[in-house]
């Protein structure tokens, strides 16, 4: 068994977008029932808030948490990084990609993800690739004789997690989830790097 603790905070680099804007000091938000906008729903740091009062100017979704701001949801681009599989960064129509600083990252450890295979890049500071990695296609995840090779639905969902090791090389790494088309979306429940600590064996 090995623990891997989250060394991964941000992105230097990702195509994955928010679905509301961040939050502004100047805007005026406002109380809205039913399915919220961005007239109601901000992004502040890492989740959004949903404003729960009309004429709601420059009030910090933090500091007035739970007064004139609910928190509504972990954001888009950091749902991938919360530890809950539940909560899933997600890039419509085409393959996801992150880029983030290695600095001490040793392993990855990939979970819950939409995606047919996942390529893993070591770069170096000028973004050369120095290795790569490509995982196996999930089409035959659940095959496992002749009945379900024939009769089992292609699937490009992976609940387990997978565990990556990294080449000692370079100072950033790139992590592409790639899509079975060009219109098919992809999607990580949880990314998580840093230094896997060996914590023993386990009892049977």
């Amino acid at each position: 068994m090995q623990y891997l603790s989250q060394q991964i905070t941000s992105f230097l680099d990702t195509n994955l977008v928010d679905i509301y804007n961040e939050w502004s000091a100047s805007t005026t938000y406002s109380f809205e029932e039913g399915t919220p906008t961005n007239a109601s729903v901000v992004r502040y740091g890492t989740h959004y808030y949903r404003s729960v009062i009309d004429s709601n100017t420059n009030n910090n979704p933090v500091e007035t948490e739970n007064v004139k701001w609910t928190k509504y949801g972990v954001s888009n681009k950091f749902a991938m990084l919360d530890l809950a599989s539940g909560t899933k960064s997600t890039f419509v129509g085409g393959s996801l990609f992150v880029t983030f600083d290695r600095n001490y990252i040793t392993t990855l450890t990939i979970g819950n993800y939409d995606a047919e295979t996942i390529t893993v890049e070591v770069l170096n500071s000028s973004s050369v690739v120095l290795w790569t990695y490509t995982t196996d296609s999930v089409i035959n995840e659940e095959v496992e004789d002749y009945w379900t090779y024939i009769y089992s639905e292609y699937g490009d969902t992976v609940n387990r997690g997978i565990k990556i090791d990294l080449q000692s090389v370079g100072t950033r790494v790139r992590v592409i989830f790639n899509n079975f088309g060009e219109t098919a979306n992809t999607s990580c429940g949880y990314l998580v790097g840093g230094v896997a600590i060996d914590m023993g064996k386990t009892l049977n």
